[in-house]
């Protein structure tokens, strides 16, 4: 069970107006409650990864791209079925995986996801332009190869 000064925070965290507000209050949060005596471990659908979601998506607005990446990596990582948090935080994970250019990473990301939700329209959309940005970044380099070889 969350302490109630733990839960106070993660309330302020949802209604916080600011990302960076938000960020601050949900680790604060996770802090508390990890740190109570007894505290179970993490497990699906348990308190603390439903506030690493939400730190994952207060990362995203702030585009902190890196963390957003940790965050959910350690959401998604946890034993037991998957569920509401994981699925989410796979999205923001696909999503900052491919701000990044880490195309290959976030393709992975689209075929996991593709074996939960089969035939999900955004995801296969997400897909498809990872596959025409490797086609077109494989053509520049074709062409810049091409070129530096008519040069020697």
């Amino acid at each position: 069970m969350a302490t109630r000064e733990a839960l106070d925070h993660y309330q302020r965290g949802v209604h916080a107006r600011s990302a960076r507000e938000a960020l601050e209050c949900f680790s604060r949060a996770l802090n508390l409650y990890r740190r109570q005596p007894g505290s179970p471990p993490p497990s699906p659908g348990s308190f603390d990864r439903d506030i690493l979601a939400w730190m994952t998506k207060a990362c995203l607005a702030m585009e902190n791209l890196s963390k957003v990446i940790k965050l959910a990596t350690e959401v998604i990582d946890y034993d037991g079925p998957i569920d509401e948090f994981s699925v989410q935080c796979l999205c923001y994970r696909r999503a900052a995986r491919r701000q990044l250019g880490r195309l290959q990473e976030a393709f992975t990301d689209c075929l996991i996801l593709n074996q939960i939700i089969p035939m999900n329209r955004e995801n296969l959309f997400v897909m498809q332009w990872i596959a025409t940005e490797v086609v077109v970044s494989f053509a520049k380099i074709q062409k810049e190869l091409h070129v530096a070889f008519l040069a020697l």
